[in-house]
C-alpha cells in the first residue's frame, strides 16, 4: 500500500518506525501472522494477497495518488492495453 507523506512543522517527514494506532495489528507481528494464517486457512486472504502482490513504491512525493491508482488497477488485474471504449468524443 502506498502512503502520502505529510509535512508538519518541526517534524521530520517520515513514517519509519512509527507505532501502529490502537486497534491495528502489524501483520509481521506474532498476532498478525496468526491472523493471516487463519485467514489463509479459511480462504479469506485472497484479496490481501492480490493487493500485496501489486504493491508499487511511490517514486516521487507528489505521485501518491497515481501510485495508489496503479496499485489498485494492478490488484484488480486491469490490462492497460485493453480498449474499453472508443474515442471519448
Amino acid at each position: 500500500m502506498t502512503t502520502c507523506i505529510l509535512h508538519f512543522e518541526g517534524v521530520r517527514p517520515s513514517f519509519h518506525g512509527r507505532d501502529f494506532p490502537s486497534g491495528l495489528v502489524d501483520y509481521r507481528s506474532t498476532e498478525g501472522r496468526t491472523r493471516l494464517t487463519r485467514s489463509l486457512a479459511g480462504g479469506f486472504a485472497e484479496q490481501f494477497l492480490n493487493l500485496t502482490a501489486a504493491y508499487q513504491h511511490q517514486s516521487e512525493v507528489a505521485y501518491c495518488g497515481l501510485t495508489t491508482l496503479t496499485v489498485a488497477l494492478n490488484a484488480l488485474d486491469v490490462d492497460p492495453f485493453k480498449v474499453w471504449k472508443g474515442g471519448w468524443r
